[in-house]
């Protein structure tokens, strides 16, 4: 999926729909429960951080021998991450706070990696 939006194919309309349709999931599960405040800024750092990993990854050259290695942390990292944020989440309505964490992790990797790519003025 990073690759589908890291790539030309991935244009603006269709970046722009995938975050429409995240805050759209986002606001129907927060209306279940709301998550609370550390956990959406602990959840859009981790998108933040998740892109610019990405990008760190993507400069290593292929005959590197630890790229293979390095692209391997940067698929396990953020499930990782994702997982010992939902151990932490209250355990009421557990599944629509996970969602939130999932969406605004997402929200934050959309924002920084639109707002880098995007062309100057």
């Amino acid at each position: 999926m990073l690759a589908f939006w890291y790539s030309q194919r991935c244009t603006r309309g269709i970046k722009l729909s995938i975050c429409i349709a995240t805050c759209l999931i986002i606001y129907i599960s927060s209306s279940i429960e709301k998550l609370p405040t550390l956990f959406v800024i602990m959840s859009l750092l981790l998108g933040m951080i998740n892109h610019f990993l990405q990008q760190k990854i993507k400069r290593i050259q292929a005959d590197n021998p630890y790229a293979e290695g390095f692209s391997i942390i940067g698929f396990v990292f953020p499930i990782i991450a994702l997982i010992t944020l939902f151990s932490f989440l209250p355990q009421l309505h557990k599944w629509a706070l996970a969602i939130q964490v999932i969406g605004f992790s997402a929200l934050g990797l959309f924002m920084v990696s639109i707002y880098q790519n995007r062309a100057p003025r």
